[in-house]
C-alpha cells in the first residue's frame, strides 16, 4: 500500500460519508441564526415537567438566541416545538443534563452548526478536527479547549479582536461577542475537515435605527435590597520604582458565585469591570446576577441585575447596566435603585451591542462596528458626527525593507513576532497592546498584555491563570488608575495601580 494511503483514508473518515461539503458562508450564516434567533419565554417555560428546584434563569417577554442548556444539542425548528410545546428554557451543569429542557451547550452548537454525523463533546471534538496555527483561522474554524469550552471563530474587528460566536452558560444563551486575545489563552485553533476553504463574502447590515428613550412609566419596579458579600483586603504594597499598588480579594463561593469545577463554569466568574468616579469601580457577577459596586477600601454595595452584557458609568456615578438578550439599558443608583430603563430597537440590529467609554456600538455578524448612541447621563442620544470608534483604532502597521512586522502603538514603533494576532485599543489615556502567538503545531494560545504610553509601559498579568477567563477585565478611571481582575484558584484579585 503507497505510504499516502492511510493518511488519505484517515482523513476521510473525519467526514461522515452522507455529508457534503459546507461553504464557510453556510456555517457563519447558521451561527448569526442562532445567536440572533428570536423566541418568546412565557411562564410555562420556567419550569416545564423539570423536577426539583429547577427554574429557568430567562425572563420573561421576547428574547434574542437559543438557550445554553448543559448538554443539548438541537436544530432551530427543534428548539421552537419544544419551547411551543412549554418546555424549560435553558438549564446549567448544576441542574445535570435535562430532558425537560430547550436549548444548545457550546460544543452541541459547534456541532450543529458544522453539522456533524452526532454531537461532539470538548474532549472529542479533536476526533473529528486537526489542529492548526493561529494566523490559519478562518470564518468557521474553532477554537477548543478540552474539557472546558469551544468557540466559533468569526473574523477580526478592525482594532484586530477576535470576533467569535458561543453558546455561552455565562450569557445563558447563544452570542457574538468580541473579547480581547486573553479570553482565549489556553486555547487549540481546530478546523473540521468537512468545511470547504472558500473566502467568507461579508455582506454589510442595515444601518440601525437611532435609540430612543422609553418613559419612565415602563421601568419595572426596583429590585430587592440584598446583604452585600464579606470581602477580605489585601494588604496595599508599593513596589520597588513601580506603581502603587493597592489589592482587594474576592473568594469563590464566598464574596462572588463561582465554583471551579464543570465546563460551563469556564466563563460564570465576575465580569464586565468598569470604574467610575471618587474611586467607584463595578463588575457583574455571572453566577448571581449581581451587580457588585466597590472601593479601595472594600464592598460599598451591591444589588440584583439580572441578566448582563455591559457595565458602565455616568458622569455623575450612576450605573448602566446593558441587557442584550431583551435589548434593554438600566440605569441603577450605586445603591441598586432602579432610575429609568431604556429599550433599544431590535429591527435592523444585528451582531454583538457594546458599551465602550460612554458609547453604545453594534457589532455586526461580519465585524463591522457602527455607532448606535451617546450616553449622556444615560440617556441615549443621536451620536454626533465626530463620534468614530474607528479612531480607536491604534494599531498602524508599517512596511520595511527586509520583511518584519512593525507597528506604530501610540507614537511607538515596535518589532511584533511574525506569526501572530495583534490587537490595540485605546482604555483612557493608555494604549491596551494584546499579542497572540501558537506554535507550529497550533498548541494552546499564548498571551501578552501591555499597556502603553508615552515613557510608560506597564505588563499585565495573564488573565487566564486562574479558574477562569473574564471576557472584559480591564479599565481605567477618571483620575488615571488602572484597575483589572486577575483570576486565582481560590478567588478573583482586584487591583488597582496608579501609574502616574
Amino acid at each position: 500500500m503507497p505510504r499516502a494511503l492511510p493518511l488519505l483514508i484517515a482523513s476521510l473518515q473525519l467526514v461522515p460519508v452522507s455529508a457534503r461539503a459546507l461553504g464557510r458562508e453556510e456555517v457563519m450564516a447558521e451561527a448569526a441564526r442562532f445567536a440572533q434567533h428570536p423566541w418568546e419565554m412565557r411562564a410555562a417555560n420556567q419550569k416545564g415537567t423539570c423536577p426539583g428546584e429547577y427554574r429557568s434563569d430567562h425572563a420573561l417577554g421576547k428574547q434574542i438566541g437559543v438557550p445554553y442548556a448543559w448538554g443539548g444539542s438541537m436544530e432551530l425548528a427543534e428548539f421552537d416545538r419544544r419551547i411551543g410545546a412549554g418546555q424549560a428554557a435553558g438549564s446549567h451543569s448544576g441542574d445535570g443534563i435535562l430532558t425537560c429542557v430547550a436549548g444548545v451547550d457550546c460544543s452541541g452548537f459547534v456541532s450543529r452548526v458544522w453539522r456533524l454525523a452526532k454531537r461532539e463533546s470538548t474532549s472529542t471534538l479533536g476526533t473529528v478536527t486537526r489542529p492548526i496555527t493561529l494566523e490559519e483561522l478562518l470564518p468557521g474554524d474553532a477554537l477548543n479547549k478540552a474539557g472546558k469550552h469551544v468557540v466559533l471563530f468569526a473574523g477580526t474587528r478592525a482594532d484586530g479582536k477576535p470576533i467569535i460566536y458561543e453558546a455561552s452558560g455565562s450569557a445563558s444563551r447563544v452570542r457574538m461577542a468580541t473579547p480581547s486575545w486573553s479570553y482565549l489563552a489556553g486555547y487549540v485553533p481546530i478546523r473540521y475537515p468537512g468545511i470547504e476553504d472558500k473566502p467568507v463574502v461579508a455582506s454589510v447590515p442595515p444601518a440601525p435605527a437611532p435609540v430612543a428613550p422609553a418613559s419612565d412609566a415602563s421601568a419595572p419596579p426596583p429590585p430587592p435590597a440584598a446583604t452585600a458579600p464579606q470581602v477580605v483586603l489585601a494588604s496595599a504594597t508599593t513596589p520597588a520604582g513601580g506603581p502603587v499598588t493597592t489589592r482587594l480579594s474576592l473568594r469563590y463561593g464566598a464574596d462572588v458565585g463561582f465554583t471551579p469545577a464543570s465546563e460551563d463554569a469556564q466563563s460564570m466568574g465576575p465580569d464586565y469591570l468598569t470604574a467610575g468616579p471618587k474611586g467607584t469601580v463595578a463588575l457583574y457577577d455571572r453566577v448571581r446576577r449581581r451587580v457588585l459596586v466597590l472601593g479601595r477600601e472594600g464592598m460599598r454595595g451591591s444589588f440584583d441585575a439580572g441578566l448582563a452584557d455591559g457595565l458602565g458609568f455616568t458622569r455623575q456615578g450612576e450605573l448602566i447596566v446593558m441587557d442584550g438578550t431583551r435589548h434593554q439599558l438600566r440605569l441603577h443608583r450605586s445603591s441598586g435603585e432602579l432610575l429609568r430603563t431604556v429599550d433599544i430597537p431590535r429591527e435592523g440590529l444585528l451582531g454583538a451591542l457594546t458599551l465602550d467609554d460612554g458609547v453604545l456600538l453594534a457589532t455586526s455578524p461580519e465585524g463591522e462596528q457602527k455607532v448606535i448612541a451617546e450616553l449622556v447621563n444615560g440617556k441615549p442620544q443621536r451620536p454626533r458626527k465626530n463620534v468614530d470608534l474607528s479612531q480607536q483604532q491604534v494599531l498602524r502597521w508599517k512596511e520595511r525593507a527586509g520583511g518584519g512586522r512593525i507597528a506604530e502603538v501610540g507614537g511607538e514603533s515596535l518589532t511584533l513576532p511574525e506569526k501572530a494576532r495583534v490587537s490595540a485599543r485605546r482604555v483612557g489615556t493608555w494604549i491596551e497592546l494584546v499579542i497572540a502567538t501558537s506554535d507550529a503545531g497550533g498548541s494552546h494560545l499564548e498571551v501578552k498584555r501591555t499597556l502603553r504610553r508615552r515613557g510608560q509601559v506597564v505588563n499585565l498579568p495573564d488573565a487566564t491563570r486562574g479558574a477562569y477567563t473574564p471576557i472584559a477585565d480591564l479599565a481605567v478611571d477618571p483620575d488615571g488608575a488602572i484597575v483589572y481582575l486577575e483570576p486565582g484558584a481560590q478567588g478573583v484579585s482586584l487591583t488597582w495601580l496608579d501609574a502616574g
